[in-house]
């Protein structure tokens, strides 16, 4: 999986800074797996786009949508 793009870039409010990164691939559900080993994995699964967040307190907030069923 590679980074094909930065979208958008922005400072947020608070400081923090938010990315968009286009990648070459979606991302899988053995992907989001692995990153539970590492954080906070959460799923929303019954809206239209199912929406996936990745958390490591105080380190880094991952966000997005899954491309259909595939996570």
């Amino acid at each position: 999986m590679r980074i094909l793009k930065s979208v958008q870039t922005k400072v947020c409010v608070d400081g923090s800074l938010m990315k968009e990164y286009v990648l070459d691939e979606p991302l899988t559900e053995s992907f989001l797996k692995f990153l539970e080993n590492f954080g906070t994995v959460r799923y929303l699964d019954n809206l239209r786009k199912p929406y996936f967040s990745f958390e490591k307190e105080l380190f880094i907030s991952i966000k997005g949508f899954c491309r259909g069923q595939q996570c």
